[in-house]
């Protein structure tokens, strides 16, 4: 799955004075991946208990390991 732990989101790499290009690139990545949402609160936590929660948590949290390996060199989210 292109969702994998450890999946190149983007090819650019963030190095300061590129931050137009890589935020344009990491946007559509992950519009094409179905995760903008979660960066931009489209997509919200559904409440405690309700069916949805742990398919919510687990992509969620998919995502924002794809997004730390990105750019966190190890440290978590």
């Amino acid at each position: 799955s292109s969702d994998s732990e450890g999946n190149v989101i983007t090819q650019v790499q963030l190095r300061g004075e590129n931050y137009d290009e890589w935020a344009s690139a990491m946007k559509t990545s992950l519009r094409a991946r179905q995760k903008w949402g979660f960066v931009d609160g489209a997509i919200q936590q559904p409440k405690e208990g309700s069916f949805e929660m742990e398919d919510w948590w687990t992509v969620q949290s998919t995502g924002k390991i794809n997004i730390c390996d990105e750019f966190c060199d190890g440290k978590n989210l």
